[in-house]
């Protein structure tokens, strides 16, 4: 891939530094850190990882290892794996999973497998 500026593709701890909250139920004035938010995070952006390794999408696998403590860098991806992020896929997955009423599995990384295939015939 052509040379490019490097930057940030994913930094979990500054994500999950976000203050997010919900009504508290035992008294409906005050917030609480709503911790199913987190949980979630976590959960997609570990299958999300889980997918890169798989197809070697990332140059050292470590680097994905503890989902909250994850930062790479672009150049941290091989090249498929920059062609992958360039191509927004990942974040068309993710947005998925935020559409009101999605029934989409965790799991269901098929989208995915049709993406990077098509990446890769080109």
């Amino acid at each position: 891939m052509s040379e490019s500026k490097d930057f940030v593709v994913y930094n979990m701890p500054g994500m999950l530094s976000r203050r997010v909250t919900r009504q508290d139920p035992i008294d409906p004035k005050n917030r609480v850190p709503d911790e199913s938010w987190y949980n979630s995070v976590c959960e997609k952006m570990a299958v999300l990882f889980a997918f890169y390794t798989k197809h070697s999408l990332i140059g050292d696998p470590r680097l994905l290892r503890d989902v909250d403590k994850v930062v790479v860098k672009f150049s941290d991806f091989s090249s498929l794996g920059q062609k992958f992020i360039m191509s927004g896929a990942s974040d068309r997955w993710l947005a998925a999973f935020d559409r009101p009423g999605s029934q989409k599995e965790l799991s269901d990384v098929r989208y995915l497998e049709k993406q990077l295939s098509n990446i890769k015939m080109v």
